[in-house]
């Protein structure tokens, strides 16, 4: 009895399997490239926004040690 139970949960997977691969393909390579793309840029605005929040914050604090040895 255990045996059956066995050889009927295996063809399930198999069927299971087989229809897994007759299904299309979720992500195209057209898809995946314009994904990659959009991750490309938006990791490219945002290292730059930070080079330029490092470069503000840098000036503010030279700034400020200037004012400091004036005063």
């Amino acid at each position: 009895m255990a045996r059956n139970v066995v050889l009927q949960v295996m063809k399930k997977n198999a069927r299971e399997r087989e229809e897994e691969r007759n299904e299309p393909e979720v992500i195209d390579s057209q898809m995946l490239w314009l994904l990659m793309h959009t991750l490309r840029r938006n990791a490219a605005r945002r290292v730059s926004h930070l080079h330029c929040t490092l470069i503000v914050t840098c000036c503010t604090i030279a700034a400020s040690i200037f004012r400091w040895l004036e005063w």
